[in-house]
């Protein structure tokens, strides 16, 4: 089922595969935690495996994705739906395959920053490509947020922050694109945090007025996961993150 969404036979066949993507991603967060000896770089930012949330979505039952729509640019964020958001919309769902069936609540960390910048990051590419393959990966990456972890470790001499193509921090361009945090006396006190809080910068997407908003809903059960359909909301200039 998709409502009222007019969606390409392109949007619809990323939309089927998402679930599942989404499925493998979380649970890679995890073994990312449990390698995270093998990348001591990492070390401010990934916790103590006292101190973890765990991201794997281990149940059975329902959950949704929350997209926009912006022309033919496909946006997910966050990650995971509440589930007070699915409840909302399931009922729109005319699906026996959600009768009786637990909505799922996202993991506690899954829909953090972090997540982002750790999957965008380059010496974490073969790691992702390992656990997720690379068309995953790059599904993923085309469909989230752009993000950097806020390192204030001068970098070497003629290197830049990648995507950004500046050599510090203090170059970033607040005015060219939308960044959070969002005024440099905020980034430098992120910076001034680390390492005992490291931050994360993330990129919002520029949303058009007028791009819809909507939940693509997925029914995992064990290794399963099968695309139910979506349920349009409303349009909106802005999408929250």
């Amino acid at each position: 089922m998709t409502g009222d969404m007019d969606l390409s036979k392109a949007q619809r066949k990323i939309l089927s595969s998402l679930g599942h993507q989404i499925v493998r991603f979380a649970a890679a967060c995890d073994r990312l935690r449990i390698k995270q000896s093998s990348y001591p770089e990492l070390a401010p930012w990934l916790q103590p495996a006292q101190a973890w949330q765990a991201t794997a979505i281990t149940s059975s039952g329902v959950f949704a994705c929350q997209l926009t729509l912006d022309a033919t640019r496909l946006v997910l964020h966050p990650i995971i739906a509440s589930a007070a958001q699915c409840d909302a919309a399931l009922q729109s769902l005319q699906s026996a395959a959600q009768e009786q069936t637990e909505v799922l609540a996202p993991p506690a960390s899954l829909n953090e920053s972090l997540w982002l910048a750790l999957l965008h990051l380059r010496p974490l590419r073969d790691f992702w490509e390992r656990e997720l393959r690379r068309a995953t990966v790059d599904s993923l990456l085309d469909l989230l947020p752009d993000a950097w972890l806020l390192d204030p470790t001068p970098l070497p001499p003629g290197s830049v922050i990648p995507r950004l193509e500046i050599a510090s921090w203090n170059d970033l361009n607040f005015s060219s694109r939308k960044f959070i945090p969002a005024t440099p006396a905020e980034l430098a006190n992120c910076l001034s945090a680390y390492p005992d809080a490291p931050g994360v910068l993330t990129s919002p997407p520029d949303i058009s007025p007028g791009a819809v908003s909507f939940l693509s809903f997925y029914l995992k059960s064990e290794t399963r996961v099968d695309w139910l359909g979506v349920v349009g909301r409303q349009p909106s200039a802005d999408l929250s993150l």
